[in-house]
């Protein structure tokens, strides 16, 4: 995240306290990066109103240069000036899934959020949820992550990406529109190896998000490569 001259990371403090897939609430910490160095680790052990899960969450700095946190659970809290730790717990709502990825296009807001994906092989589905406001009420659009295949719960090809979202982020194209790309984690790919690769080795999907003329995303189909020009 992006404030003035500075790069801001908020990092699940999972070296702090035993943290397994979500059934634990780790504190958070937040990373300061100033982009000329040095890297300084500036707040620890920050605090998020609400009941969600710490473990899995996503960030969205809006139009007005607010900044939001929202987690598993899920609750969305507006960050202080400083994007250094809680403002305002914004809203608390039931969703289904994990793994939250945030952004707004067109004046609405997304969150996507996947099955239960515990570093899981086969990854996790997509469901969209959809809201004017960052209060909601939020609609859930429905499922565009899942093949059109009967879901069969030992098979690894029950999702189209096999990945986990990990975030969405906006991309201008040179001809000045702007583009929604999803990044996911494919966990344990690196496992196909030989021999098996550690967890840096496991790779990443790409894919860029097709929306309908009402907002809603589309169907994502698998591709070998996803391609995008930039401004």
């Amino acid at each position: 995240m992006i404030r003035g001259d500075q790069r801001i990371l908020f990092a699940s403090a999972k070296h702090i306290k035993k943290y397994v897939c979500g059934h634990s609430q780790p504190l958070t910490l937040v990373v300061i990066l100033w982009m000329s160095g040095p890297f300084n680790t500036t707040h620890y052990n920050v605090d998020m109103p609400g009941r969600g899960k710490i473990g899995d969450f996503n960030l969205l700095v809006d139009d007005d240069g607010s900044a939001y946190h929202v987690r598993t659970g899920f609750d969305i809290v507006k960050l202080n000036a400083n994007f250094t730790g809680p403002d305002v717990l914004m809203s608390s709502f039931s969703l289904g899934g994990e793994g939250p990825v945030f952004f707004k296009r067109n004046g609405t807001y997304y969150i996507l959020s996947g099955s239960g994906c515990c570093a899981c092989i086969g990854g996790s589905s997509i469901i969209v949820n959809m809201a004017d406001s960052l209060t909601g009420p939020w609609t859930q659009q429905g499922d565009v992550g899942s093949n059109p295949t009967k879901f069969d719960p030992h098979s690894p090809n029950n999702y189209v990406t096999k990945a986990q979202a990990s975030t969405v982020f906006p991309v201008s194209t040179s001809s000045g529109d702007t583009i929604f790309v999803w990044l996911g984690n494919q966990w344990n790919s690196g496992l196909e190896l030989k021999p098996p690769g550690p967890r840096n080795h496991d790779l990443l999907y790409w894919t860029v998000l097709g929306f309908n003329a009402n907002g809603t995303v589309k169907q994502v189909v698998y591709s070998p490569s996803a391609k995008f020009d930039m401004a």
